[in-house]
């Protein structure tokens, strides 16, 4: 994570599922999203690469950054639609036992974190925080133990793949 001073602007390396960064994406201010002219779409990958049995897929670079300072190991995609074979691909070469898809309660958000599930080739659940994103849940005052008790009752699910 950067900041640019020509832009007035948060930076975040977007990466392939080898940990290439391919594009960068901006954050303004007032919490305008754009993309460094001739960026490529990637997702968001912290580095060192994680290892972990379990992976939270996020939606977005901030998301990534709440999950991350919680202390959950986290990547981001763009959007709740986008980078669907990127993550599965990373997913698979990660190792990761089980992934945790953490969905925005909006709409799409919901659909997005089940169409991403369905594909998933281990155990997954999606979970929802009781605020608009896990970035809110954070800034609210929740807190890594908080989030771990909302998921004892969920329900796992092995996608089709």
């Amino acid at each position: 994570i950067g900041w640019s001073n020509a832009d007035s602007a948060w930076t975040f390396p977007m990466r392939n599922n080898d940990g290439r960064v391919v594009g960068i994406r901006t954050r303004y201010k007032n919490g305008q999203k754009l993309a460094i002219k001739g960026s490529q779409s990637g997702m968001f990958i912290p580095m060192p690469a994680l290892e972990s049995d379990d992976i939270w897929i996020v939606e977005g670079p901030t998301d990534c950054a709440a999950a991350l300072t919680l202390g959950f190991p986290a990547i981001g995609r763009p959007n709740c639609n986008s980078c669907v074979d990127m993550t599965l691909s990373y997913m698979q070469r990660s190792k990761a036992k089980r992934a945790i898809v953490v969905s925005d309660s909006d709409g799409p958000g919901r659909g997005g974190a089940h169409r991403l599930q369905a594909e998933l080739a281990i155990p997954s659940v999606i979970w929802i925080p009781p605020a608009k994103d896990i970035r809110a849940f954070l800034v609210a005052g929740g807190d890594r133990d908080e989030a771990l008790s909302m998921m004892r009752n969920l329900r796992w699910s092995r996608g089709a793949r």
